[in-house]
């Protein structure tokens, strides 16, 4: 079965972990993109 999602958690932050620390938040989500990238790829 395929992975259906990732939890990411950022120690220190509340609702608006963008906002608190956005460039932790921008890594992670650099790196969920990348991955998403990959994986659409690979479906091909």
């Amino acid at each position: 079965m395929k992975q259906r999602g990732t939890l990411f958690y950022i120690e220190g932050t509340g609702h608006f972990p963008m906002l608190e620390k956005p460039e932790e938040f921008n890594k992670l989500l650099r790196e969920a993109l990348k991955y998403i990238k990959t994986e659409s790829n690979n479906d091909i």
